[in-house]
């Protein structure tokens, strides 16, 4: 059994991201998921996902 979405439309991604460096930058599904992360842990985050996807450094 899979679990669906309540509507057809496609999801894309919120990004919020403020002017100041140190707070998180928030990323969201609305309504189904948000993750909030820094600049570092985003950063990260992509490095890991290029890794996995056969890219480098």
């Amino acid at each position: 059994m899979t679990t669906q979405r309540p509507t057809t439309r496609p999801a894309k991604p919120r990004v919020r991201r403020g002017t100041d460096p140190t707070k998180p930058i928030v990323v969201s599904y609305f309504p189904w998921i948000e993750v909030q992360l820094t600049a570092d842990e985003a950063r990260r985050l992509a490095l890991d996902i290029a890794d996995l996807l056969g890219g480098g450094r």
